[in-house]
């Protein structure tokens, strides 16, 4: 039985469970005539896996545990509040240039000082000084999101001893941070 990689792991677990083999394949390591690319459809994509099957040039891919999988969703949705986290500073940024206004010390950029020092703004428009206190707002709110995300990262390292230890030699190597070692793994 074959489930294609796009899908989740929890069906390729559920079936073996259930006893039936099975194994996960990148759709783009199935090989494909011209033709099966020019006219697709069900039942032509399943001669192709038969053949590549029968043919034994296909092979499954890494199935990670449920652990793992966690883990990649953990530092996957880290990678998304960072992402955030840059628009709305790019919204603060664009905001404060569009009316001409930029905070003195620009040294310590988005450090608490900075931020203070744009909460302190003063703007003729009552309205205006709302918009970026709602946008300062929702930069904090994905700071402290990232913060908790930082921690769970630190929980879920120290839960294994094997984990640890791979996190320890990844450490080791020079601008290899907490962050960047949960990523590698």
């Amino acid at each position: 039985f074959f489930v294609l990689f796009p899908s989740s792991f929890c069906i390729h677990r559920e079936l073996t469970e259930l006893g039936i083999h099975n194994i996960i394949v990148n759709p783009g390591d199935v090989p494909t005539t011209v033709k099966e690319k020019i006219s697709k459809t069900d039942a032509i994509d399943c001669a192709k896996l038969a053949r590549a099957l029968y043919n034994g040039s296909i092979s499954s891919i890494l199935i990670p545990t449920p652990e793992v999988e966690a883990m990649r969703a953990l530092s996957r949705t880290r990678e998304s509040f960072v992402k955030m986290q840059t628009m709305v500073k790019n919204k603060i940024s664009g905001f404060l240039n569009s009316r001409g206004r930029e905070v003195k010390d620009k040294a310590a950029r988005w450090s608490g000082k900075y931020i203070s020092a744009l909460k302190s703004m003063q703007f003729n428009e009552e309205g205006e000084k709302k918009v970026l206190l709602r946008l300062i707002k929702g930069l904090e709110y994905f700071r402290g999101e990232l913060a908790d995300i930082l921690l769970e990262i630190r929980k879920e390292v120290n839960k294994d001893k094997e984990i640890k230890k791979t996190f320890e030699l990844l450490l080791n190597v020079p601008g290899i941070g907490m962050v960047s070692a949960f990523t590698l793994y």
